[in-house]
């Protein structure tokens, strides 16, 4: 296993267990508990978990991250609308990576596209695409979050690992200059992957998320071939998306008003 692999299975088990001791991490990886201290220190570097004597603790990220539950009927109108506008985006036989959210649940409930096949890490997306008979349907498994119903870690990297799709549409907690932000790590890489194996690229969020910046940036606005919104977005950001070569979509614009042009994460 590679360190880096490594540091990210660390990542992954301190964010079950709260805590870590490097001996118990050195009897996991076969490595030397020396090996197991420097993972760590790099990892406290960058701010990615606390070290500690013999150790490491993980990270409060959930402390800013409202459950599904919570945020399912918050801002419904304008997911609603964002969910109607990403559909209408999706072609015959298209291959589409939806992520876990409220707003990719809207996307499921207004796809009236054929012979599509839809690659999902929720169970929500899932349930919401049940009586659609031209889908097929791949969930990815994985570890599940119960704080977002999104299944996240190596088991759904390795689903994803193996495709590529046409288009994604991935969600998010924050969006600022910096990029697209969530406060989860692990969540964080699944999003990132979810992007890169799609040609078209496209976040979905309603409006209250700008100007928000979380733990993790999991993609910049480079990565992204637009942001699909509501028209709370605020002038001067869509101003500088657009320097940036990123398409705002909004409710009454047309999705065929998307340049075409798709970015490389390469």
């Amino acid at each position: 296993m590679f360190a880096e692999e490594r540091k990210r299975e660390i990542l992954r088990i301190l964010s079950e267990k709260g805590k870590v001791r490097n001996y118990n991490l050195s009897q996991i990886f076969s490595v030397s508990e020396p090996t197991i201290r420097k993972d760590i220190s790099e990892l406290d570097e960058q701010k990615l978990l606390i070290r500690t004597h013999g150790g490491a603790l993980a990270i409060n990220t959930n402390q800013d991250e409202p459950t599904f539950v919570e945020k399912k009927d918050k801002y419904h109108r304008e997911k609603d609308t964002i969910g109607q506008l990403a559909a209408s985006m999706i072609k015959d036989h298209d291959i589409v990576i939806l992520d876990s959210g409220t707003t990719t649940v809207e996307i499921a409930k207004y796809i009236t596209a054929k012979h599509i096949t839809i690659i999902t890490n929720s169970l929500n997306v899932a349930q919401s695409l049940e009586n659609k008979n031209d889908i097929e349907l791949i969930v990815t498994g994985g570890m599940m979050r119960w704080n977002t119903m999104a299944m996240v870690g190596p088991m759904t990297e390795k689903a994803l690992s193996g495709i590529q799709a046409d288009i994604a549409f991935v969600g998010t907690n924050g969006i600022s200059e910096k990029g697209f932000s969530t406060p989860n790590l692990i969540e964080s890489e699944t999003k990132s992957m979810m992007l890169g194996k799609a040609t078209k690229k496209f976040i979905v969020s309603d409006s209250s998320k700008v100007g928000k910046t979380h733990l993790s940036i999991f993609a910049t606005l480079l990565e992204v071939d637009g942001i699909i919104t509501d028209e709370g977005l605020d002038e001067t950001f869509i101003e500088y998306c657009e320097s940036m070569d990123v398409d705002v979509l909004m409710r009454g614009g047309d999705p065929n008003d998307f340049n075409g042009d798709v970015k490389s994460r390469d």
